[in-house]
């Protein structure tokens, strides 16, 4: 009894352990913009950030906590640089350099995940904190963006660039673009040479294949059969959450082969005014014939189909030393760029055949699904990933719907560990 309860304890404490290692990235510590001391780095996450930094040291096993204002900033592998900031009275944090050229975006995340933006003119001096106001309900919303007039004073030659400026939102992605896009035009505009810089986090592109099985719906038919389902895919991954390396959006492009053999019953009682469809190929209405009472109907479908496919996934990471335990959701449209099969529809009442019509497959070609999954990763000189994606049928989807359960298995083309 004592070892039932031992085994999972043991490896409860053992992953625990190496998501704590895993928090620890390779970094370092800057005493001064001049005093550089390399290390580990723990990163819990993106608003803790700028809190408190731990450190440790090479060669040593010891941690480090330090606060703002005891050390000059730090940094994360070539991902992400904090520096100390004063942002009011007796108020000191560490702020990621978002953006460095003519001038400095600097950004954190407070407790309630608000995101707080500052420019610095590092020639004049200036400080200041990017800002707008809502005003107003949520049906009637009015946004005062302050900050657009920020960035006009800021700005030297701010007339080069007005028309980005009307159109910028507080946000990481489109400040640091439109201070990048700023720096290209007054380098033309000075013609000096561009070297402004600024956070950032590329795709990493990778492919897998797919194995599973694939299921029809037809209405309220029972159905029964065989069915083929494989494929191929390409995937773009994206961090979105800061280099924290746990949010992910997934971006993929899919080839799949299917393949069915179904047949679909149902049995129904016939009245003056019944309509008998099975929804593909054949439609009667019984006011115009003589069939009443308990009939039968029988679908077969033989179909083969090639579908494009584009899934898109948010992706969460649970870290540890080597192996990655993975969740998303999201969204799996696709298209059936070829396709060839036949439907056979039949009625029959007391073992008399009253139809029997066979027809192409004509249903709708798009399908909007949704999927969600879970899996493996494994960090070696590259990431492999093993993970298992369901797509039911929740969505409306025609007649005839289709829902998937499969696996994938793949790799990624990152540096790995």
């Amino acid at each position: 009894m004592k070892k039932q309860f031992f085994i999972p304890l043991l490896f409860i404490l053992s992953c625990q352990l190496s998501i704590g290692q895993e928090l620890y990235r390779d970094g370092f510590i800057l005493k001064s913009p001049f005093d550089t001391v390399y290390g580990k780095v723990k990163y819990y996450s993106y608003k803790e950030a700028s809190i408190n930094c731990v450190f440790k040291a090479e060669n040593s096993t010891s941690e480090q906590s330090f606060s703002p204002n005891e050390i000059f900033g730090y940094g994360i592998d070539d991902d992400i640089l904090f520096v100390s900031r004063s942002i009011g009275e007796n108020q000191q944090l560490f702020l990621e350099v978002v953006y460095q050229g003519t001038v400095t975006l600097y950004a954190y995340r407070d407790k309630y995940r608000k995101n707080y933006f500052y420019l610095e003119n590092p020639i004049r001096g200036d400080f200041e904190q990017l800002t707008q106001k809502v005003i107003g309900t949520k049906r009637r919303r009015n946004i005062i963006k302050t900050y657009q007039d920020v960035l006009k004073i800021m700005l030297e030659k701010s007339d080069l660039i007005l028309d980005r400026i009307e159109n910028a939102s507080l946000s990481h992605r489109s400040l640091s673009n439109l201070l990048l896009d700023y720096d290209q035009r007054y380098a033309r505009y000075r013609g000096k040479q561009f070297n402004g810089t600024k956070s950032q986090w590329p795709p990493t592109p990778g492919f897998y294949v797919i194995q599973g099985s694939a299921d029809q719906k037809l209405g309220n038919f029972s159905g029964t059969g065989e069915s083929y389902y494989a494929g191929i895919g390409i995937k773009f991954q994206k961090e979105i959450s800061r280099a924290t390396r746990r949010l992910y959006f997934d971006l993929d492009l899919t080839l799949t082969h299917e393949a069915f053999n179904q047949r679909f019953m149902k049995t129904e009682e016939v009245t003056d005014q019944s309509q008998l469809t099975n929804g593909l190929n054949f439609l009667i209405s019984s006011t115009n014939t003589d069939i009443r009472g308990t009939v039968e109907s029988i679908t077969n479908l033989d179909l083969e189909r090639y579908n494009l496919g584009m899934p898109m996934n948010i992706k969460y990471i649970f870290p540890t030393k080597k192996w990655l335990f993975t969740i998303n959701g999201g969204f799996s449209p696709q298209y059936t760029v070829a396709k060839n099969g036949e439907v056979q529809g039949i009625l029959s009442q007391n073992d008399t055949i009253l139809l029997d019509i066979v027809s192409p497959e004509d249903t709708d070609r798009f399908r909007f699904g949704i999927n969600f999954g879970f899996g493996l990763m494994l960090k070696t000189s590259r990431t492999y990933f093993l993970d298992f994606q369901h797509s039911p049928t929740w969505l409306n989807q025609g007649v005839l719907k289709y829902k998937y359960s499969f696996i994938r298995l793949g790799i990624l083309l990152d540096k790995g560990n």
